[in-house]
């Protein structure tokens, strides 16, 4: 026991050193880093923030962090950024009652997390404006699993946990893990009075900020001029297009570039229908995400050759012809039997309903942070970094998947996909870098 204790103590720490590896690469020299880092070396940091809120972002809160994160020395952005991924990787296993092997793989996973995508827009922006809020939100509900096992909250934590609900839901896609989250919480605790208090305190706290994002005056502002500079296709799609538009983005997203954390969910999802002893077509259906994200992924390899590139490209919002919108129809029915198949698999294979629950609500609600964008113009302008929220419920899911499946087969085929997906993640960061 001792041993396996101190295995996970040395693996825990190549996740850190990861972590720091990963930031001693990165060069906060490029994108919105240079743009409001120039603004703000010349205009006071409230009235910056006020004209951003009459004119273009909704993100008061969130954009007071970042402000501070463009202004501070970047080693302590940097050391402020390990600090955060390390938290993260901590809430997760606490959320998770991960130890031993399970902690380790669950903080592998997060290695594997593309993080070239948190700099999308320069990497203190991004982080400050995706991860931080992300990990605040996780923060607040290790503090109401701290509050229901009946470990005494002090009057600061109490604080924290309003104030960190009201920062994480300042960001638009965060308000709606958070809402999806409590509402959930709320219906299975509802039998526990101090518990739904101390939710709807949150959830209210939620609900709070999606009003002021909703009623912000630069909304209007921001949708013509995204729509003028990004998108004028916009104003001619359909309800049905913008649905078409999300389930294609989504899937292409995580084939068009070959994804290790999809893979892994995948793979997981077969071991666990072998050590369930699927039959037949149970076991067809397990092998079904598998089989899709083998077929698209590898056909967008060939375009990946051809074109000696590798990029994130993004579905054409209006197909020009029947071959375009057959690919896209096609696509989005694939994807659509995906989600059935993943669900299927869940409830068959997942003897716990608690963690039934937690993969299929933590899918469901990772996809709607990103088919939320759909209905905006921003969609494509927000690029990859709004694919953080579904990159954290695969890794959620495949992280209860794995601590529930007995013996697990293919270890070796799961370490590596780990080992190359943590190569892939530091050479898209060095690739990143040289762009710019």
């Amino acid at each position: 026991m001792r041993r396996e204790r101190e295995k996970a103590k040395w693996y825990l720490w190549i996740f850190i050193g990861i972590a720091v590896l990963i930031h001693l690469i990165l060069q906060s020299d490029f994108g919105d880093d240079l743009i409001f880092g120039a603004q703000l070396e010349h205009k006071a940091v409230l009235p910056w923030l006020v004209h951003r809120y009459h004119s273009l972002s909704s993100r008061f809160l969130v954009e007071i962090s970042m402000a501070a994160a463009l202004k501070m020395p970047v080693l302590l952005w940097k050391a402020l950024d390990i600090l955060v991924c390390i938290l993260l990787g901590a809430g997760l296993n606490y959320l998770l009652d991960n130890k031993g092997k399970c902690a380790i793989f669950t903080a592998a996973l997060l290695c594997v997390y593309p993080f070239m995508h948190m700099g999308s827009a320069g990497w203190r922006v991004t982080t400050a404006n995706y991860l931080w809020p992300l990990a605040a939100g996780i923060g607040c509900l290790v503090l109401f699993k701290k509050f229901l096992e009946q470990k005494k909250l002090s009057v600061a934590e109490y604080v924290l946990y309003m104030a960190g609900i009201l920062y994480a839901a300042n960001l638009e896609q965060m308000a709606i893990v958070l809402a999806g989250s409590l509402c959930l919480l709320i219906f299975c605790f509802r039998d526990h009075k101090r518990a739904v208090v101390f939710l709807a305190a949150g959830l209210i706290a939620v609900i709070g900020n999606l009003v002021f994002i909703l009623s912000n005056p630069g909304n209007s502002v921001r949708v013509a001029k995204e729509i003028h500079d990004k998108m004028p296709e916009f104003i001619r799609l359909t309800f049905l297009d913008k649905l078409r538009l999300g389930f294609v983005s989504i899937f292409q997203h995580f084939t068009v570039v070959p994804n290790f954390i999809l893979f892994i969910f995948c793979l997981l999802l077969i071991l666990l229908a072998v050590d369930r002893k699927f039959r037949k077509w149970k076991l067809a259906a397990a092998l079904v995400p598998m089989g899709l994200d083998i077929i698209y992924s590898l056909y967008f390899l060939v375009d990946i050759v051809k074109n000696r590139s590798v990029e994130y490209t993004e579905p054409r919002v209006l197909p020009e012809n029947a071959v375009q919108w057959g690919f896209q129809i096609l696509m989005g029915v694939a994807f659509l039997i995906f989600i059935i198949c993943v669900i299927f698999v869940c409830i068959e294979g997942l003897k716990d309903s608690r963690d039934r629950m937690l993969v299929i609500s933590g899918f469901l609600i990772g996809g709607a942070t990103r088919m939320a964008l759909a209905f905006t113009p921003t969609m494509f302008a927000s690029s990859t970094r709004t694919y953080l929220f579904l990159y954290m419920a695969f890794i959620l899911g495949s992280a209860v998947i794995y601590k529930r499946i007995e013996k697990v087969r293919f270890n070796w085929l799961l370490n590596a996909a780990i080992v190359f997906g943590v190569l892939m993640n530091l050479g898209g960061i060095v690739m990143l870098q040289m762009k710019y």
